[in-house]
């Protein structure tokens, strides 16, 4: 394959579809992990709202991401539907319902926050 068919859209999204597919199975396995065996345990957390508007906001920016691709890309074209509420569904437990990966999100904010002192 030439770099040109690499870029198209019959190779990218594919690869972006299963990415993201992996990404949230090997969240929910790293969260699965990190559960306590003894569920016994209860731990309740309150968010702040500032922390729920990263969440919100990464949901938001991220579904809309992938709804507009699936709605660009020729190769979706008879799948669309089940292309979109797949995305919103995997993106939206990402963002909202996984541990792990709202910790991730935390992180990057805090990194992005901090200035570089040289």
């Amino acid at each position: 394959m030439t770099p040109p068919e690499l870029l198209s859209d019959k190779v990218l999204f594919p690869a972006l579809q299963l990415g993201l597919m992996v990404l949230v199975v090997a969240a929910a396995l790293i969260e699965r992990r990190a559960t306590p065996l003894d569920r016994q345990t209860h731990l309740r957390v309150t968010r702040a709202e500032t922390s729920m508007k990263l969440y919100y906001g990464a949901y938001l920016a991220l579904s809309g991401l992938l709804v507009a691709l699936c709605l660009q890309v020729e190769l979706a074209r008879n799948h669309r539907v089940f292309w979109v509420l797949l995305d919103v569904a995997l993106v939206s437990y990402l963002c909202i319902w996984n541990a792990w990966f709202r910790h991730l999100l935390q992180n990057l904010l805090a990194k992005a926050r901090t200035v570089e002192v040289r």
